[in-house]
């Protein structure tokens, strides 16, 4: 009887450690399919590379940094996202969420918000995760732009142009003449497709000695994307432009509308407002979804009226506000 005990014993051993066992092989696969290459560069597939330029970064508060992004085994149709663990230091988004042409390439966009000595910033592609770590730092010295945001204008026409003129700011310009004082450096501009998009830079401006902003002027072209890069010396920013056929409210400051007794009203106004729309091709189905009214004031025998006309920020058909003048008939 003890020789039988003696075997189960040995037996139930020998069981438990043949499960400690499977439960170590499992931990090692998963270990396996994770992978650090020593440079906050982490993986769940190793075979798969994002290219030379994924690597650590360092940003300067409200400065944005471009990270191009190949991968070495592209999957047409692939998700693409990015995130990061500190969202309140730093932006990180992608160009494009979904690889449609299968080429592997996209860009990694991050802005600093506030300093942060490491914020490890992750990009998924096909399920597969890579991640860097990323440096947000102030600078009280050298010259730099603030990142300006990507944004979309209309292809331009006679009744459509572009009125949205984005800003530019260098930090730390110390622009000085002999006499001291603080003129305009000379800010260039280049578009990456000028059958895209024409750029250029409209009268600097100083803010103070220690920064300076100007104007881009945009025009639209054709419909697509370009890139648009602001540079001063050696330092610069880049973002992209989309032209579609959205009609920019803006245009409507040049129409002279006018308005019966009858129509002296927010809902007379907007009327016609609509109808000189509609005769330009831009038909407004439902108005909340498309455009938003607001600041309706009367106009007077002696005095325009007024309204302010926003475009829904899902609108489909149009761009940015304007506010409105009418008169009497």
């Amino acid at each position: 009887m003890k020789k039988l005990l003696s075997i189960l014993a040995t037996t139930g051993l020998v069981a438990s450690s043949s499960s400690v066992a499977v439960a170590c092989n499992k931990n090692n696969a998963s270990d396996k399919d994770s992978n650090s290459d020593g440079n906050g560069n982490e993986s769940n597939d190793t075979d798969l590379d994002f290219g030379q330029d994924f690597k650590d970064q360092q940003v300067r508060i409200y400065e944005g940094i471009w990270v191009k992004i190949k991968v070495s085994k592209p999957k047409k149709g692939a998700e693409i996202k990015a995130s990061n663990d500190s969202e309140l230091s730093l932006s990180s988004e992608v160009n494009k969420k979904e690889d449609t042409d299968g080429s592997g390439e996209f860009v990694l966009k991050i802005r600093g918000l506030k300093a942060k000595d490491s914020i490890q910033v992750d990009v998924t592609y096909n399920e597969v995760r890579k991640s860097i770590n990323v440096k947000v730092y102030e600078d009280k010295v050298n010259p730099y732009f603030m990142q300006t945001d990507d944004c979309e204008i209309p292809k331009q026409s006679d009744n459509n142009k572009n009125f949205n003129f984005p800003t530019v700011e260098l930090k730390n310009s110390k622009a000085k003449d002999n006499d001291k004082k603080v003129p305009a450096v000379n800010f260039s501009v280049k578009s990456s497709d000028e059958n895209i998009v024409k750029s250029s830079i409209k009268k600097e401006l100083i803010n103070s000695l220690n920064s300076q902003t100007a104007e881009v002027v945009l025009e639209g072209v054709n419909e697509g994307q370009a890139n648009i890069t602001v540079s001063y010396n050696d330092t610069s920013m880049t973002f992209t432009v989309t032209v579609g056929n959205k009609y920019d409210l803006g245009n409507l400051v040049k129409q002279k509308f006018e308005v019966t007794t009858e129509q002296n009203n927010e809902d007379g106004i907007v009327k016609i407002i609509l109808a000189y729309l509609e005769s330009i091709g831009y038909k407004v189905d439902s108005f909340p979804k498309q455009l938003v009214k607001r600041n309706f004031k009367a106009a007077t025998n002696d005095t325009q009226g007024q309204i302010q006309i926003n475009a829904y920020y899902k609108s489909t058909l149009f761009l940015f506000n304007c506010i409105v003048k009418f008169s009497l008939k």
